[in-house]
């Protein structure tokens, strides 16, 4: 629900101002990248083909990332893209360190490349779409391309958030909240799968790890009953 507060604050031409929101998400995203960086750790184990200066360059980078140290990031996957532009998420990465420096025509160009040159990428494609969109680019030609991405995959719940916003710029409000409470219900399934994982913890004695997933379903708004602390 976080992640759709934050979208939700952002509305047509009365944002809280466009450098505000766009930190806001920043911030956000930025706690994600964890998960991430954990599977281009297990994705780099079966890459062959590629120098090991290249992979560590693409490793630091990575780590330079996760720090916020983004003009030393982009160095690092420039790097890497001048020798293997498509190793492992290069061009992303690197679209995302200009994103989060607010460069945002290179992120544009970046983002752009990679999904032109690799179709299935979708995540470059939310990407790409969600920089245009802040750049001010038309938000009828960015949603046709936003639908087109959920027509192939309808569990991303970034492209529904941007639908949601760019059905607000064109003052679709109805259908804004139908985007938007799609999202909604996802975070109702993964607060749900969080309660249940801190009951099946309980019952197997592991106390700490119930409590942080109970505390997980708390956050996403999940009202546990207060008999359910203890499994019978």
């Amino acid at each position: 629900m976080q992640t759709f507060y934050l979208f939700f604050q952002f509305q047509g031409d009365k944002p809280r101002q466009m450098r505000s929101f766009i930190q806001d998400v920043t911030r956000l995203l930025f706690r994600r990248n964890g998960l991430f960086l954990l599977s281009v750790f297990f994705l780099d184990v079966g890459c062959g083909g590629v120098s090991k200066e290249t992979k560590d360059h693409y490793a630091s980078g990575a780590a330079f990332f996760q720090e916020k140290k983004l003009d030393t990031a982009i160095g690092e996957f420039q790097k890497v893209y001048q020798d293997d532009p498509d190793y492992l998420s290069t061009r992303l990465m690197l679209g995302k360190c200009y994103f989060y420096s607010e460069d945002f025509k290179k992120a544009k160009e970046i983002f752009g490349e990679d999904f032109a040159n690799n179709p299935g990428r979708l995540n470059s494609g939310i990407w790409w779409f969600r920089t245009r969109f802040i750049l001010g680019e038309d938000p009828s030609e960015i949603l046709l391309g936003v639908n087109s991405i959920l027509e192939i995959d309808p569990e991303k719940t970034e492209a529904w958030i941007l639908r949601g916003l760019i059905e607000e710029k064109l003052g679709k409000p109805s259908e804004a909240v139908r985007s938007y409470l799609k999202v909604a219900e996802d975070s109702d399934r993964v607060a749900f799968a969080n309660y249940r994982l801190s009951k099946v913890f309980r019952v197997i004695g592991i106390s700490a790890r119930a409590e942080k997933y109970a505390e997980k379903a708390r956050a996403l708004g999940y009202e546990i009953p207060a008999k359910s602390d203890k499994v019978k």
